[in-house]
Formats: C-alpha cells, sequence, structure tokens
C-alpha cells in the first residue's frame, strides 16, 4: 500500500479527519507490521479550540510536536494512565492535529480479543495500549514507512462515513468546543467508540 504523503495533512485539519476514516494505521512491532483500519477521529483546531492543547497558543516541550511539519505525530499522556495519537495537520507552526480515536484491524481475524463486552481498539487509550504506543512516539513522521508508525492509503467508502458531536475525553473538553461537529465515524463499525 502507498503511504500517505505530507501533502495530505496540509488540508483544512476538519478535511483530513473526515479523510483519514478508511485510512491504515500501521505500526512496527517486534511481531511485525501490525495493521489496521482507521474508524473513529475527531479534528482539533488550535489556538481557537478550547479543548486543544495549544489553544491561546500555548506551547510547552510536551505539546511541541503539534507544532511540528504536518504528517508529525502527536503523543500525549492523559488522564495519568493512556497515551493518545494525533496526526498533526496544516503547515508548520499552526497547531492544530486530528486524534486518532478507534481503529478496527484486519484481517479481522486478527483483531484483538473482546474483555467481556468491551473491545480493545475501540477508544485512544486503548488502541495505543494494545499497539504499545508510548511517549516515545511522539514527533515521529507518519509519512514514512521508516518509522515506527505510518499511515498508508486505504479502501475508504465515503459514504459510510459520518459526522457526530465530541462527547468528553478526547485531549480536553470543555462546555462550549465539546458541542462542535468535530468527530467523525465510520457507520456500522463495531469499532467504533460510544457517540453522544
Amino acid at each position: 500500500m502507498k503511504v500517505l504523503p505530507e501533502s495530505f495533512y496540509l488540508a483544512p485539519t476538519e478535511e483530513v479527519a473526515r479523510n483519514l476514516i478508511g485510512q491504515t494505521l500501521v505500526v512496527r512491532t517486534p511481531e511485525g507490521l501490525k495493521r489496521s483500519r482507521i474508524v473513529e477521529t475527531e479534528a482539533y483546531l488550535g489556538v481557537l479550540d478550547r479543548a486543544c492543547h495549544s489553544f491561546g497558543g500555548r506551547r510547552t516541550a510536551r505539546n511541541e510536536a503539534i507544532y511540528g511539519k504536518p504528517g508529525t505525530s502527536y503523543v500525549y499522556f492523559i488522564y495519568g494512565m493512556y497515551f493518545c495519537l494525533n496526526a498533526v495537520t496544516g503547515e508548520r507552526g499552526v497547531p492544530e492535529a486530528v486524534l486518532i480515536r478507534a481503529t478496527e484491524p484486519f484481517p479481522l481475524s486478527e483483531a484483538p480479543p473482546e474483555r467481556g463486552s468491551r473491545l480493545e481498539t475501540n477508544g485512544p487509550g486503548k488502541l495505543c495500549r494494545f499497539y504499545g504506543i508510548e511517549r516515545d512516539d511522539d514527533g515521529l513522521n507518519l509519512a514514512s514507512s521508516r518509522s515506527r508508525i505510518f499511515i498508508e492509503r486505504g479502501e475508504v467508502n465515503f459514504w459510510r462515513i459520518q459526522r457526530g458531536s465530541v462527547s468528553p475525553g478526547g485531549i480536553d473538553s470543555s462546555a462550549k468546543a465539546r458541542d462542535w461537529c468535530l468527530r467523525y465515524y465510520l457507520a456500522g463499525s463495531r469499532f467504533v467508540s460510544k457517540l453522544r
């Protein structure tokens, strides 16, 4: 499969969030390359988005990657227990990103086991835990097949892509920002996290 180029991530962030649905997340593990279909994303719109780490122009060592070039990975730690994977969008220095909220492993025979009634990749923290994505994966080039994590072009059924409002639990939440319709998902996938 062809790796999505850096130019893919130069589009407006909401457009990238939509267009990532159906693409293939690839993680290099000790057992080999693990692939899964991206089925849910969420756009974060930078300095004007109260739910984004860069709101108001905030810039620290921890969020430096979100200011990087398009297609950079931004990995952060949340709630003292989960890592979350984002793809940086737009021009370098414009701190916007798309959160990868859920993926669907394929072939489905390789899907992670369910614990009780809960899937293991139907949430941003859970998928990072399953694939071993941690802070060391911050700042990678997602547009390079040499990276530990990259994204390949997949099969996209645009008619199945739907848009929804944001529920608390992404990069952050606020009464104002959480109601924005910045979340995209693949209709019919059982790996999509709980929708509002």
